[in-house]
This record gives structure tokens, sequence and C-alpha cells, in this order.
């Protein structure tokens, strides 16, 4: 995934910086459409989600870093299974 803006106050104007946003890729789903919407899914489907959403989380944890609303919607799912953590509010 590739980072492509990183939007931060411009601290020169003297704005505090309270809020950071980054831009990245668009992802269609989440994990509450991809529940609510495959007929088809798999065994197999449902490891590939589990792993990287667990996969996802070990890499924010090995930062020192919590995610302080993990839920279906704050995972974003492509096409591929692979997944996104998002809303870090």
């Amino acid at each position: 995934t590739e980072i492509l803006d990183l939007l931060v106050p411009d601290v020169s104007a003297g704005e505090a910086i309270e809020s950071v946003f980054i831009v990245m890729e668009h992802c269609p789903y989440d994990l509450n459409f991809v529940l609510q919407n495959s007929n088809d899914m798999n065994e197999n489907h449902v490891i590939t989600l589990l792993f990287n959403m667990l996969s996802a989380m070990e890499f924010l944890h090995s930062f020192g870093l919590m995610h302080r609303d993990i839920k279906p919607g704050n995972f974003l799912v492509r096409d591929d299974c692979s997944v996104l953590l998002c809303d870090f509010g």
C-alpha cells in the first residue's frame, strides 16, 4: 500500500497539530460489506481474511501502537482478500 499524500496543519502559521490525515488508495469494501454480501465465501477466504487482519494488528503492536476502535468497518478488504486497517481516529 502506498501513501498518496500526508496532510498536516501549517505549523509555521501557528496552527496546533491536532490532526494528521493520511491519503491512501481507495478500497471499495470493508469487512462489514464482505460478510453481509458474500454468499460464495469458503474456508480459505475466511482463513486468509483472519490471517491478514491479525497481521495488520501485529504490525501496529510491534511498534507499540494500539488501534482503539477495532470493528469490521475499519478493516478495508481488497478483491484479493488483502486487508488494510483504517480509522485511527
